[in-house]
């Protein structure tokens, strides 16, 4: 292993070490484990779908679109969701700062 390979390594090991990110991955799961959050979300695209598939029949498009609609808003307004939306904007922040340290 290259000296490189080890700072990358050492670099990998404290990005993941970081409470931030520790937070992230840990809601990212809990997220994942959520059984009602994953029918929603399978809810979603089986309504974005089927959007797709009715584009030319107004009655079931706009049902379809109305169910989407509300299933999606019950889903961005899970505060697990919303947790992850915050926390995604601090990791974010930590990657771009990262990156320009490497740049």
């Amino acid at each position: 292993m290259t000296n490189f390979d080890e700072e990358l390594e050492k670099l990998q090991t404290q990005l993941f070490d970081d409470p931030t990110i520790k937070e992230y991955f840990q809601i990212k799961a809990e997220i994942a484990n959520n059984k009602s959050l994953s029918t929603l979300q399978n809810d979603i695209i089986t309504y974005a779908k089927e959007m797709t598939r009715n584009v030319n029949n107004d009655d079931k498009y706009f049902e379809n679109k109305n169910k989407y609609e509300e299933s999606l808003k019950l889903y961005n307004s899970n505060p697990l969701v919303i947790n992850l939306h915050e926390i995604s904007k601090s990791v974010e922040n930590i990657l771009l700062e990262l990156k320009k340290i490497l740049e």
